[in-house]
Parts: C-alpha cells; sequence; structure tokens
C-alpha cells in the first residue's frame, strides 16, 4: 500500500516535471521560432536573435565597433552633426542596409514597451482621458478666459 502510494507519487511528479520542461521549452524555443518562420514566409527577414537575450549583444557589439572605428563622432573639434541615429543606432543602419527596409530584430524575453511611451497621442480611452484631465484641470480651465 505505502509503496504504490511512493510510486504513485514518483510517477505524479515526474509527469509534472516533464510537462513543465516542455512547456518551458516551448515557451523560449519553438513560439518565437513559429514566429520568425510566419514573418520569413511574408519576405521580412533580419538577424538571428539568441535565445534569452535576444540581438542585444549583437547591438552592444556593432556599437562599440563603430566608436572604436570612428572616434570623431564625439570630438568638439567639429560641430556636432544633426544625424544622431548613426551615433545611436549604428546597428539598425546596418541592419537595413543588410536586410532591407522592414526588418525584424528582438530585444529579449523582456516586455520592452511601447517606443513612443504612453503619451496623449498613443493612447486611448480611460488612459487618455486620464492623461487629458491631469493636464488640462479644472482650475486651469476656469483662468483660461482671463489669458486670453
Amino acid at each position: 500500500m505505502e509503496q504504490s502510494l511512493l510510486s504513485y507519487a514518483f510517477s505524479l511528479f515526474l509527469s509534472l516535471l516533464f510537462c513543465m520542461i516542455t512547456y518551458v521549452f516551448f515557451d523560449l524555443c519553438l513560439r518565437a521560432k513559429v514566429l520568425l518562420a510566419k514573418l520569413q514566409n511574408q519576405g521580412i527577414d533580419g538577424p538571428k536573435p539568441g535565445l534569452i537575450l535576444g540581438n542585444i549583444t549583437e547591438m552592444q557589439k556593432i556599437k562599440s565597433i563603430k566608436l572604436a572605428s570612428d572616434p570623431s563622432v564625439f570630438s568638439l573639434k567639429e560641430p556636432p552633426s544633426l544625424d544622431c541615429s548613426s551615433v545611436l543606432f549604428p546597428h539598425f543602419i546596418q541592419w537595413s542596409k543588410q536586410y532591407g527596409k522592414t526588418f525584424t530584430f528582438a530585444l529579449g524575453k523582456k516586455d520592452r514597451g511601447p517606443l513612443l511611451g504612453k503619451g496623449l497621442i498613443t493612447t486611448n480611452r480611460e488612459v487618455w482621458s486620464h492623461q487629458r484631465k491631469t493636464i488640462a484641470s479644472k482650475p486651469q480651465k476656469i483662468y483660461t478666459g482671463y489669458y486670453i
């Protein structure tokens, strides 16, 4: 009786462990590969991402190579250029030359949020209403007539 209960608990533990390993494998590997395969079928290609960090290490490598090859980027002898994208995002320039105008890249498993933030332009409904009320509060609305 005790032996069968112990073997039942052990088999339950092994099956849960197998399910957990399968889920982690699917979450880390297969979901991203399926999504990338769908995009590649549509003609959208990009650099191959790493398992956990995505393309972050490649971005840092390209940026350090760019800064090492062009030390005049941060010199004060010349007036600064208005094209700051080549300094801040050299990986985007390299990848757009390599993969075309539209390409994919990964920033890892952590959600980075929207690129434009959650401002009045990019939000909708409740968040927009709350931000609008915060910016133009009631006392400010009352005194607007005096300013005009």
